[in-house]
């Protein structure tokens, strides 16, 4: 029965620890866990501080994924940006293709857009 509860224990942890990875969040963590169980008599003396410095890192976390979602967004807009002006500069060179008269051999005009379309990462 004992090892079925460590074993159930040790489940909880790693699939706690690997949320934690996954939301940045694993420091803040192994602070909480660490600190009231190695520390007991500093956090007790200091828990303003060691309160303070849990909330830091919580801070720290968020902050961190603000800034990686403003990142997102920011290239997520980059883009629209480049493809408007490909599909602008497009068109342009459809007309211009059609005023000039530019046949292809096989029938349509002939536009060069090697130069237009990024790679698709």
């Amino acid at each position: 029965m004992v090892y079925i509860m460590l074993l159930a224990l040790i489940l909880l942890l790693s699939a706690l620890f690997h949320i934690a990875a996954l939301l940045r969040l694993s420091i803040p963590l192994a602070y909480a866990l660490v600190v009231p169980t190695l520390f007991r008599g500093w956090y007790h003396a200091h828990q303003a501080l060691g309160d303070g410095i849990f909330f830091a890192m919580l801070a720290l976390a968020a902050l961190s994924w603000v800034v990686t979602i403003v990142g997102r967004i920011h290239r997520w807009i980059d883009r629209r940006r480049e493809d408007s002006i490909s599909t602008e500069i497009y068109l342009r060179r459809m007309r211009e293709a059609v005023e000039q008269g530019k046949l292809a051999p096989g029938g349509g005009y002939q536009i060069r857009v090697d130069d237009l379309w990024r790679d698709m990462d």
